[in-house]
């Protein structure tokens, strides 16, 4: 989980999120992902640019990604 944790929190820091959906074969380890993720991502994200990142699990499948661009805008 260490790497996808490092991988989110950079792309964080350089593209600002609003939202990361957790989608497909990750959610088959559902809330135990999210639980680590969120602390690597809490460690290693720069404060200013995670505090407002919301970090999801997909609840509609494959069309989460979509969907959640959506809500966004």
């Amino acid at each position: 989980m260490g790497f996808i944790g490092e991988v989110i929190a950079k792309t964080i820091n350089f593209l600002n999120l609003d939202i990361v959906i957790f989608t497909s074969d990750l959610l088959a380890i559902g809330d135990y992902l999210l639980k680590s993720v969120k602390g690597i991502v809490k460690r290693q994200a720069l404060s200013y640019n995670n505090k407002n990142t919301r970090k999801v699990l997909a609840e509609v499948g494959e069309e989460a990604a979509a969907i959640g661009m959506l809500r966004c805008k």
